[in-house]
């Protein structure tokens, strides 16, 4: 068996590194490139932010140029394929720190399956086709959750702090410290945020503009629901016919989810499972929620999968699948349930959003895979780590 999964990764593993190859010796990576043009930019003294990079904006605050600059110091082709490899190996990382942390998952077997499971999604696909930064920012707060369980509150600040430096939606995972009560991580992100920010415009003024004007244009962008690749739970409520109202709405029905999971939390204490509804939540809370960011949903496919393990053995590791008759049930529902929603999550669909295959529901199948997710983690019994 061991051998078995072993080849499972290393073949899903060169898969995906021949593939993402293929991409980037023919072009730039999209989103790269606008990293890349854009750092360039800043530092000759030009507002990256009332510039294109072909067509495309670039939306991340001041602090990520602290991130990417190093890059800078290639050129590009050659800073794309460190970029691209940095990815890659940040997604093994986040896998091998998150399985470690539990019984059930620590093991080589598993911890192989569900990273070849990782590896073969399209959302990762689409990160690293696309050469997005969703992966370094899924280690840091991987890294902030390992840290927050051993303890250790300074490292696990500096990581949320790092990762709300690149890309500002992390900032909500801010709830999860503060419902736990670890100010002092909270106040080291927050921090390390506003420090950040305010050196790098105090540096280049012309950098303010991102809060002054990108950042309120993004929040209040509604867009339009049309393309496939956005999986919000706006763009949702777009195709069923809510549009002026879909991102309110949205909103609305999001908060009270994750009221929802505070609740949860108040009465179960599980801290994964927190830790996941959070990001989750926050993922499809958003404006746009592009497949690439469905990477997020990781962390909650690790925990309904620690669960289903334990339905499928006894205490002792032995199979239960001849005890309670409604073990059994619940063992084959929340199986079927979890097995949809990687499939929604996971495969690509091509050219569904054209007819015959128009239905709403049809084009948001990531995100009802991430609801049925969401519904999976929010029926978690209690003390199942």
């Amino acid at each position: 068996m061991k051998f078995l999964t072993l080849i499972i990764f290393l073949t899903s593993l060169l898969q995906v590194v021949f593939g993402v190859n293929k991409v980037q010796s023919r072009i730039f990576l999209i989103d790269f490139n606008v990293y890349y043009q854009a750092t360039k930019t800043v530092y000759s003294g030009i507002n990256p932010y009332n510039q294109a990079f072909e067509t495309v904006p670039f939306n991340y605050p001041p602090s990520s140029f602290l991130i990417f600059a190093p890059f800078t110091l290639f050129n590009q082709n050659v800073a794309q394929t460190i970029f691209t490899l940095l990815s890659l190996l940040s997604l093994l990382a986040s896998s091998y720190f998150l399985t470690s942390l539990f019984p059930a998952t620590s093991n080589w077997t598993m911890r192989l399956l569900i990273t070849s499971a990782f590896l073969q999604n399209f959302p990762t696909k689409f990160t690293l086709t696309l050469g997005q930064v969703n992966l370094v920012v899924l280690l840091l707060l991987v890294l902030m959750f390992f840290f927050d369980q051993k303890k250790k509150e300074v490292w696990s600040g500096i990581c949320f702090g790092l990762a709300s430096m690149i890309k500002l939606t992390p900032i909500v995972l801010g709830i999860y410290f503060l419902v736990q009560k670890r100010f002092m991580a909270l106040f080291i992100g927050v921090g390390i945020l506003f420090l950040s920010n305010f050196l790098f415009i105090w540096r280049i003024p012309a950098t303010a503009s991102f809060f002054q004007s990108t950042l309120p244009q993004l929040a209040l962008q509604t867009g339009s629901g049309a393309s496939l690749y956005d999986q919000s739970f706006r763009a949702f409520l777009s195709r069923i016919g809510s549009v002026s109202s879909s991102y309110q709405i949205s909103l609305i029905i999001v908060f009270a989810l994750i009221i929802l999971s505070i609740i949860k939390f108040k009465k179960q204490k599980n801290d994964l499972v927190f830790f996941s509804l959070i990001l989750a939540l926050t993922t499809i809370g958003s404006s746009f929620t592009w497949q690439h960011h469905l990477v997020f949903l990781f962390p909650g496919f690790v925990a309904e999968t620690i669960y289903f393990l334990k339905l499928l053995t006894t205490s002792d590791g032995g199979p239960d699948l001849i005890g309670d008759s409604s073990e059994v049930k619940e063992l084959i529902i929340r199986g079927s349930l979890l097995l949809l929603s990687a499939t929604l999550v996971g495969y690509h669909f091509p050219d569904i959003a054209h007819p015959p295959t128009t239905n709403p529901f049809l084009v948001s199948h990531s995100l009802m895979g991430t609801l049925i997710l969401v519904g999976l983690l929010l029926t978690h019994p209690l003390h199942i780590f």
